[in-house]
C-alpha cells in the first residue's frame, strides 16, 4: 500500500531552484519547508510536481524523475528505462498510469512495474514534449510538443502537426474538455485547435481574442464556468464568451491549480527580478482579485514555471 502524503498538503510551487510544499494551518498562516539536491533531489531545476491518485507525490526535474513520499526522494532516470532526463510534464490516466513527457526524450507510461517509451519513431509528433495532459473524460492522452500535438489512444497516435496549422513553431501549452471535443492552446500568434475524438479530426477555432492576446497557457475551468487562460508575458484573462475580466502585473503565466475556498494559485515568471510591472512569483486569485503571496510562503525567485 502506498504512503499517503500528509493531507495537510496544500499545494505545490514551482521555483527555477528547489521547490516549497506549504502547509496551511488555521487562518491566514502558512508554512513552508524548502528542498534542494541537499534533502535528495537530482537537480535543483524543477518543471513539474504531480500527486497521483495513491497520494504519492512525483517530481519531474532537469536530471530525472522523483518520488517523493513525504520524507525522502527516489530518483529514476534513463538508466532505470525513462525515455530521457529532462523531465517537463507529468499526468495519469484512469488506470493509473503515470505519464511523463520529456524535452528531447519523447513520453514514457509506467505502470508502476515497468517503463514503455514512445518517440517518433512510434509515431510522436516530436520528441520535445511540453506537456502530457489525459482527459478522463474522452480517455485520451494529450501531448503537447514544440512542433503540434499527438493524441494517444493506447494503440496509435493522431496528430496535428506544423504543415497543418501553417506556422513554423506551434507550442502546444494547455488542454481544456469540451462537449464533444478537447481544446488545444498554444502559445504562439495563433488560434486555437479542437480535437473531435469521434472522428478523430482537428479544426481550427478562429476568435477576436487570439490577435490581441496570441499566448496561451495554463487554461482552467473556474468554479462558475469561466476560463482562466494565461496572456502573453503580463498575466491572466478571465473568459466568457469574450473577456470578463484582466488581472496584469504578474509576468507570463505557466501554471495554475485550484485550491481550497474557491481560490487558484498562479505560478508565474519574469525575465528579470528588479521588473515592477511583471516581476513574477506566486500569484493567488480569491473573490475576484488577485495578489502576490511569493513573500508570505517564502519564495524568492522570481522564475516560478513549468514547461
Amino acid at each position: 500500500m502506498e504512503k499517503q502524503i500528509n493531507p495537510k498538503v496544500k499545494s505545490i510551487l514551482l521555483t527555477g531552484l528547489s521547490f516549497f510544499i506549504s502547509l496551511f494551518g488555521w487562518g491566514q498562516h502558512y508554512y513552508s519547508r524548502n528542498f534542494t539536491v541537499n534533502d535528495g533531489l537530482p537537480n535543483n531545476t524543477i518543471h513539474s510536481i504531480f500527486k497521483d491518485s495513491r497520494g504519492v507525490m512525483w517530481v519531474g526535474t532537469g536530471s530525472g524523475l522523483c518520488r517523493f513520499d513525504g520524507k525522502g526522494f527516489q530518483v529514476i532516470g534513463s538508466s532505470q528505462g525513462l525515455a530521457g532526463d529532462n523531465v517537463s510534464s507529468i499526468a495519469e490516466d484512469d488506470q493509473g498510469n503515470l505519464w511523463i513527457g520529456f524535452m528531447k526524450g519523447g513520453i514514457t507510461c509506467y505502470d508502476g512495474m515497468k517503463f514503455t517509451n514512445y518517440t517518433a519513431k512510434q509515431g510522436l509528433i516530436s520528441d520535445n514534449v511540453r506537456v502530457v495532459w489525459f482527459s478522463k473524460k474522452f480517455h485520451l492522452l494529450f501531448v503537447g510538443t514544440n512542433d503540434g500535438c499527438s493524441v494517444f489512444d493506447g494503440k496509435s497516435f493522431v496528430s496535428l502537426t506544423t504543415k497543418v496549422t501553417g506556422t513554423p513553431d506551434f507550442y502546444v501549452m494547455g488542454f481544456l474538455d469540451g462537449q464533444d471535443y478537447v481544446n488545444l492552446y498554444p502559445n504562439r500568434k495563433n488560434d486555437y485547435y479542437r480535437y473531435y475524438p469521434n472522428n478523430k479530426s482537428f479544426k481550427k477555432v478562429v476568435t477576436s481574442y487570439y490577435p490581441d492576446h496570441p499566448a496561451s497557457t495554463a487554461p482552467v475551468i473556474l468554479s462558475n464556468g469561466d476560463t482562466m487562460i494565461g496572456s502573453l508575458r503580463e498575466g491572466v484573462n478571465i473568459l466568457n464568451k469574450g473577456i470578463k475580466q484582466s488581472f496584469y502585473g504578474m509576468g507570463q503565466v505557466f501554471d495554475i491549480k485550484s485550491g481550497e475556498d474557491g481560490d487558484y494559485w498562479i505560478a508565474a515568471w519574469s525575465e528579470n527580478s528588479l521588473s515592477k510591472k511583471i516581476p513574477g512569483g506566486l500569484f493567488r486569485y480569491h473573490g475576484g482579485e488577485v495578489n502576490r503571496y511569493s513573500e508570505k510562503v517564502g519564495i524568492t525567485d522570481w522564475k516560478i514555471r513549468t514547461y
